[in-house]
């Protein structure tokens, strides 16, 4: 029937998203590892404004990091709302 089909649907994603999860993990920890490692080093950034900006490794790396661990949160938010009762 349909309840079961749906139902089935959102379980199949929660797992592949529980996965996801686990990879956007171990993700994050070698970020953690890399900026820690390479932190303080120099390097340049550019913006639409300005090129040859300096930064450190650290500074471009925690950026990325924190769109990582933001795409998790959502996922994480979407995945409880996948075991919801309809």
């Amino acid at each position: 029937s349909a309840d079961v089909c749906g139902t089935a649907l959102r379980l199949a994603l929660n797992e592949l998203g529980k996965e996801t999860i686990l990879r956007l993990d171990e993700l994050l920890g070698g970020l953690d590892s890399f900026i820690s490692q390479h932190g303080p080093n120099k390097t340049l950034a550019r913006t639409c404004w300005q090129d040859a900006l300096p930064i450190t490794m650290g500074q471009r790396f925690l950026g990325i990091k924190d769109s990582f661990f933001l795409v998790r949160s959502e996922l994480n938010k979407t995945l409880e709302n996948l075991c919801a009762v309809p």
